[in-house]
Formats: C-alpha cells, structure tokens, sequence
C-alpha cells in the first residue's frame, strides 16, 4: 500500500489516519523521545480519544510548550505504542 495515499476509499479510518501519522501530515503535537530525543509527531485528538490519560495531559497542556519530552522510553518502543495504542480498531484503552 502506498503511504501517501492516506485518502484512498478502500482504507479504513484507522487505516488512514496511520498513514497520516506516518506522513505527519496535520499533526499537532511534538514529542521528543528517549535518550536520543528523536522527534516523534503525533495527532491530539487521536490520542484523547483514545486515552483518558492524553486527554487531561492535553486539557492542562500550555500550547506555548513546543514539544512534551518523554526521555525514559525508546523512540521505537514509542512509536509503537503511539500506532497500537492509538491507531488501532482492536485496542481497548489504556
């Protein structure tokens, strides 16, 4: 499947919004993670819908902070979760 066709009919919502993840196309919300301080890029309303814990972070979040650092966790465990977690028909929440 060709990422940058993220408005193909054929796709699920889910689907679609992974492929915007991956693009970062009309994410909102920067994180910089683990030891390396990659960049990784995100959708808030994707991770408050999906979890209770983003949606107070982001309720109380000052939009003036340019990105949320999570050094304790890898950059690839993160994007993990992020497309599981987040991505994901058959996830339950966390």
């Amino acid at each position: 499947m060709d990422v940058s066709d993220w408005q193909n009919q054929s796709l699920t919502i889910e689907q679609a919004n992974l492929q915007l993840l991956k693009l970062h196309k009309f994410t909102d919300v920067t994180f910089i993670v683990g030891e390396e301080q990659e960049y990784v890029y995100a959708h808030k309303l994707i991770l408050m819908t999906r979890s209770s814990v983003f949606q107070v972070m982001f309720e109380r979040w000052d939009n003036s902070d340019k990105a949320i650092e999570i050094p304790e966790v890898s950059s690839a465990a993160f994007r993990i979760f992020l497309e599981v977690s987040s991505y994901s028909l058959n996830y339950s929440g966390i």
